[in-house]
């Protein structure tokens, strides 16, 4: 298996192949490294090839994890990040190199793109699980590193904000919970879900008071470019320009009063797109949210759930119009998901943690992917748990996603606990219309019940409020039975259960060997080392030291007990940068020692599996429960 190093890198870069993109702005940025020092930056190039570069000595750079460090050219010839920050000393021979290293890139750059034009790769698109485009205008907030976030306060003649302006910032960057986010700020939920990666800080300007609010409700969009017009004196457009394209990545308008989705004759929360131009800078995306539920400072959940769309998220309710006309008719993962109608848990204040088909397809978190007979140990999603994850091998945008929630933290209010099973059938046209689960037949985000329901929504022909309360205070039955085993004590998930373990097609996944099923059995729950887990075998594998693999709150190293003696039957050998493993079965996962998976894929059908890692140091290998430390030099 060939390991394209150098994607991540690009990706990092924000480069982008399609030819529809623009050459990158070339005005400066500042970019704070975690260690606290401040590095200028710019982006260079044009649709072929962008890269980023020191302004003050023009040195290409490569953002790794949460620092931008000095590009190199390590012993094999491609380019990497070097064990430099990018803002440190710069040698005179680094320099020199300057022009050698942006035309490795460059280089490196076409070739990247040519396998992408060839569809030579057997992976998902960079951009699996996200819609591409909105009104052809397309998605590109970013989704990694300390973000500022554009929001603007707008009021009307007939209708004033009810909290100031400190509360709602409050509201969004709080560090500490409070009566009206009793769970958590806007920041704190989207940097936990994000498990650190995306730390957005939302930046509040206003207050614009506009006309009636009559006058508004079918026009929302463009009372967010009229506000952002008056307040424009007020703010450096530039800083909410992140990736450099000339356009302000999103402007979110939180408005005074209720929403449409609570009480009729004012605004309803969503996401539009308009085309106007402040400041020299392009507004495209607009999202707007209201204050107040019932009088109250509203939950944090719709606000959560816009700013999923903007993240790149679609809708995961029906949008068609196609609502059910039963209580049996219902086929969208409702309070499961906080991109159905997971934001209205706990009437806002605690909306759910996004699920494991969200967090891979945001970019933050790589499930653990099954392809051989093993048992699997599962720790919550609220505990910063990895998931599991089984791809069509015919059609690796067809996925099933298995993960853990449990009760606690943002997911307390769910109404029952154990595995989640979901079936994701990605297509990119479906998502960049919005239309995900419009298809009663074919929904492209199900959640798989275990108690065999075609939905699990019994209030669509409900109007009694106590019914709404067991849904949103986790004590509805019905809800109850959909993880496994659930109330109706379902332990296994295979290819002849109700439900059953099939593709979209009707026929089997199969493991890595094209003959295996990957029957999932022995579901329960289990407490290991303090902590509890849910716990299943795959193509059942008996539960020994030797078969488990414990996929923890790190999504890294927890299942590593002893990194130096556990080598079993691994052949590692090393030359330079290079890792060659032998004697592997399935996948081989490399880690860095602060537990970040750098490199992961599949070994071949001969058991062999060879990587190039960015930098010198020390690295975990693992495949299964083999594991071995190298030292590269």
């Amino acid at each position: 298996m060939k390991i394209i190093r150098f994607l991540p890198a690009i990706f990092a870069m924000g480069i982008a192949f399609s030819a529809n993109a623009r050459p990158a702005r070339p005005i400066p940025y500042e970019f704070r490294q975690p260690d606290g020092s401040t590095v200028m930056l710019r982006n260079v190039g044009d649709e072929f090839c962008h890269y980023t570069v020191e302004v003050a000595t023009g040195m290409p750079v490569i953002k790794q994890g949460d620092s931008f460090y000095y590009a190199s050219i390590d012993n094999s010839g491609n380019v990497a990040a070097s064990m430099d920050l990018a803002g440190s000393a710069v040698t005179k021979d680094r320099l020199l190199s300057a022009g050698r290293i942006i035309e490795s890139i460059m280089q490196e750059q076409v070739a990247e793109t040519s396998v992408m034009a060839t569809g030579s790769r057997a992976t998902a698109s960079p951009t699996y699980g996200l819609g591409e485009s909105i009104n052809g205008v397309k998605k590109n907030f970013v989704r990694e590193g300390d973000v500022p976030c554009l929001v603007i306060l707008v009021q009307f003649s007939d209708k004033k904000f009810t909290y100031d302006q400190a509360t709602i910032e409050k509201w969004f960057n709080s560090e500490t919970t409070d009566t009206y986010w009793p769970s958590g700020s806007v920041r704190s939920y989207f940097i936990e879900q994000s498990r650190g990666k995306f730390r957005p800080q939302f930046d509040v300007y206003g207050t614009y008071t506009a006309g009636r609010l009559s006058q508004y409700t079918n026009n929302a969009a463009q009372l967010v470019v009229t506000a952002l017009n008056s307040l424009k004196s007020q703010i450096d457009l530039s800083k909410y320009d992140v990736n450099g394209d000339g356009a302000v990545d999103n402007v979110c308008m939180i408005y005074a009063g209720s929403g449409g989705h609570i009480t009729s004759g004012t605004i309803y929360p969503a996401n539009a797109t308009v085309n106007s131009t402040i400041n020299g800078y392009t507004i495209n995306r607009v999202a707007y949210v209201n204050e107040l539920d019932n009088g109250d400072l509203q939950g944090i959940g719709t606000f959560c759930h816009e700013f999923g769309h903007v993240l790149g998220l679609g809708d995961h309710y029906t949008t068609g119009g196609n609502y059910p006309s039963s209580t049996t008719d219902y086929w969208t993962p409702t309070y499961w998901d906080v991109m159905d109608l997971g934001c209205d848990l706990n009437y806002g204040a605690t909306p759910p943690n996004m699920n494991a088909y969200e967090l891979h397809a945001l970019g933050w978190a790589e499930p653990y992917e099954l392809n051989k007979a093993e048992t699997v140990y599962l720790a919550s999603q609220d505990a910063a748990g990895n998931s599991a994850m089984i791809r069509n091998a015919d059609n690796p945008d067809e996925v099933v996603y298995l993960e853990y929630r449990d009760q606690n933290g943002w997911d307390y209010f769910h109404c029952g606990s154990g595995l989640l099973i979901w079936h994701v059938n990605y297509d990119q046209s479906v998502w960049n219309s919005n239309a995900v689960n419009n298809t009663k037949t074919n929904p492209r985000v199900k959640l798989i019940c275990a108690d065999g329901s075609n939905g699990n929504a019994t209030y669509v022909n409900n109007s009694s409020a106590n019914y709404y309360n067991t849904i949103l205070y986790r004590t509805d039955t019905y809800l109850a039975g959909d993880p496994f085993p659930g109330t109706t004590n379902k332990t296994s998930f295979t290819t002849t259960s109700s439900p059953a373990f099939l593709k979209n097609n009707g026929t089997a996944f199969t493991l890595a060997d094209n003959s295996t099923y990957p029957d999932i059995t022995d579901i329960r729950k289990i407490q290991l080392n303090g902590e509890n887990y849910m716990a299943f075998s795959v193509a059942g594998a008996p539960d020994t030291d030797r078969t488990r693999t414990i996929v923890g709150r790190d999504g890294a190293l927890s299942s590593i007990s002893d990194i130096t003696d556990d080598s079993a039957g691994l052949s590692i050998c090393s030359d330079g940068l290079s890792i060659n493993v032998g004697n592997a079965v399935g996948r081989v996962d490399i880690f860095d020692l602060s537990g970040r998976c750098v490199i992961s894929g599949n070994a071949d059908a001969a058991g062999n599996f060879s990587a190039v890692v960015a930098m010198p140091g020390a690295y975990i290998i693992r495949c299964g429960r083999d594991v071995a430390k190298v030292m590269l030099r």
